[in-house]
């Protein structure tokens, strides 16, 4: 089984989007792979802005105002409708929504989003109207096995070694998935056990933004290592950072444009995985630089 997965997806700061201007080398290898996953950043959707929640009025005011307070305050990132067409790419797309931008437009836009993912037969994961929803894992048949993915958003406000899980999920309000590393290991033992000859794919939004190096990328590598996963990708970093790991890897984006913040010349990846019946896969990183958000040909 091949799978091909990507970073960043998002045609925010891209005036006339189009599907063609990605190199044909990508998208061939999207179009051939059995299945593509990629983080869709951000909803489809213009209106609104800031952090929001779904009623608590108060509770949005307060978390923009500490978001101010530490200079945590950042952009609205949103796509255009265009951006379909990248995950149309191939009829076995699934787009992860556990990141940072996902309540940029409100519960609004996260609902026109899953309208229009639904819309195109687009399979998502990784957020909901609450936390039962949004921790929701993937699990595929393939050849004789389950394949799982779990897919969480790290990214919040921390301070003073304290995490404000502000972009997730609750019991009563719509969010990311989120778990600590604690209930990621519990989870993967407990499928792992009710699937004994599975293969668990676990994606995580987390780290900081363009680290020089992996030492500087705010990733507890060897915790994740540890989760108990069959392999482990990364996105958030913005570009792809090298180091020593056969299973996990750390993608920068594959469609994202920011001028003056994000270097043209910083590398976004295209990992393929050739996934063999032993649960024991062979990668292949496709690295690239940008031309106003593309990869470049």
């Amino acid at each position: 089984m091949k799978i091909t997965i990507c970073g960043d997806v998002a045609d925010w700061n891209m005036e006339n989007f189009n599907v063609k201007n990605i190199p044909e080398k990508y998208t061939n290898k999207i179009k051939k792979s059995d299945l593509f996953i990629a983080n869709f950043e951000g909803p489809i959707s213009i209106e609104n802005s800031g952090f929001r929640t779904k009623t608590n009025k108060i509770k949005n005011k307060f978390w923009n105002l500490i978001l101010d307070i530490f200079n945590k305050r950042q952009p609205r990132v949103y796509s255009s409708e265009k951006i379909l067409n990248v995950f149309k790419l191939n009829k076995n797309t699934i787009t992860t929504l556990a990141n940072n931008h996902l309540k940029d437009c409100g519960k609004k836009g996260l609902d026109y989003t899953i309208s229009k993912l639904n819309e195109n037969n687009i399979s998502f994961m990784g957020a909901g109207d609450n936390l039962r929803e949004a921790n929701k894992e993937k699990i595929l048949n393939s050849d004789n096995r389950k394949i799982i993915i779990l897919n969480y958003n790290r990214i919040g406000l921390r301070k003073f070694k304290v995490f404000a899980n502000i972009y997730g999920a609750t019991k009563r309000d719509f969010g990311t998935a989120y778990f600590s590393y604690s209930k990621i290991k519990h989870k993967i033992k407990f499928l792992k056990k009710q699937y004994p000859n599975c293969f668990i794919l676990l994606i995580l939004h987390d780290g900081g933004e363009m680290p020089t190096h992996i030492n500087k990328s705010r990733l507890e590598i060897n915790k994740i290592e540890k989760l108990g996963a069959n392999l482990n990708v990364v996105h958030h970093p913005h570009t792809h950072i090298p180091f020593d790991s056969k299973k996990t890897f750390i993608l920068g984006d594959f469609i994202f444009n920011r001028p003056g913040k994000l270097p043209e010349n910083r590398i976004g990846n295209l990992l393929e995985i050739n996934l063999k019946e032993d649960n024991s896969f062979d990668s292949q990183l496709n690295k690239f630089n940008f031309t106003n958000g593309y990869p470049r040909k």
